[in-house]
């Protein structure tokens, strides 16, 4: 029987991993975005030689973009669309 060894999360992934927990993000890009994090997270951790500084870049760039499309429950436009009723002027405009 042969026994895989787990990988341990190093301290700049456990980071990632806490952060974009705490972001809520229904995006069809978020969870790419969130697994290309991990992985250059991960490369942080394992060393990333002379590529640190365009990881770092990197790593940064993701998460301020998972951040930019977080939601925080504060779009008026999305609340408006998710209502099930029209107002009636909409409901009964004799045009549409």
């Amino acid at each position: 029987m042969t026994v895989t060894q787990r990988r341990r999360i190093g301290p700049v992934e456990r980071k990632v991993w806490a952060d974009i927990r705490a972001l809520i993000t229904a995006h069809p890009m978020g969870e790419a975005l969130s697994e290309m994090s991990y992985n250059l997270a991960r490369v942080l951790d394992d060393g990333a030689g002379l590529a640190t500084a365009a990881v770092n870049r990197e790593l940064r760039a993701n998460l301020a973009e998972l951040s930019r499309l977080a939601d925080d429950g504060n779009d008026d436009l999305a609340d408006e669309l998710s209502e099930p009723e029209l107002p009636a002027q909409v409901r009964d405009d004799p045009e549409s």
